[in-house]
């Protein structure tokens, strides 16, 4: 495209008259917001799709929580404690054998042959407690004459446990998990055996 000089009329090549050069810098300008607005908007979506994904995976946890509060209560589980201690052994024994669902779960416990870990053999009416591995690696104890009684003891005070049920209900599977240890001992009348 030529162009004349407008001082000596001389033609020069490859000159670009200022209307279209503007017109090209006006059209960049316009191009430069426009990708400015579709890279905020694209940082938006990667943000909701973040959240989309937390909240679905909440919802999942909170589906299965549900699942399983509803499996148990229609099993006649109505105590929260009992509840949740099925539900720490459901949790922990999830997949195992193939079983998925907490209604399976439950029909195996039942079953008569079922190795019923302690602590649920005494909620489920019924069961008995698993057998102990065998007789030649539990310790043997022989019955020893109790030490004589400290007459000059007083008795402790009863301290209140660490855990109580409203405490190990609101826990999450992970909480109960790092607590376990204590819940144990501050419950020993659940039966919740020592960790491996």
């Amino acid at each position: 495209m030529g162009f004349n000089c407008p001082h000596c009329s001389q033609s020069i090549d490859n000159a670009i008259p200022k209307e279209r050069f503007d017109e090209v810098n006006k059209k960049r300008g316009e191009l430069e917001t426009q990708l400015s607005n579709a890279q905020r908007q694209a940082a938006q979506a990667d943000a909701l799709a973040t959240q989309l994904d937390a909240a679905q995976k909440e919802l999942g946890a909170t589906k299965n929580q549900y699942k399983l509060e509803t499996t148990f209560l229609e099993a006649g589980l109505t105590d929260p404690s009992e509840r949740e201690v099925f539900g720490y052994y459901f949790q922990k024994q999830a997949g195992n054998g193939g079983i998925t669902e907490p209604s399976e779960w439950l029909q195996t416990l039942r079953a008569p042959e079922a190795q019923v870990p302690a602590a649920l053999a005494k909620l489920l009416p019924g069961q008995q407690p698993a057998a102990p591995a065998s007789a030649a690696t539990q310790p043997r104890n022989p019955a020893a004459a109790p030490p004589p009684a400290n007459a000059g003891a007083k008795p402790a005070a009863a301290t209140p446990p660490a855990f109580t049920a409203a405490d190990i209900k609101k826990m999450s599977p992970a909480e109960f998990g790092q607590n376990y240890e204590a819940i144990r001992a501050a419950h020993p009348n659940l039966g919740l055996p020592p960790r491996r």
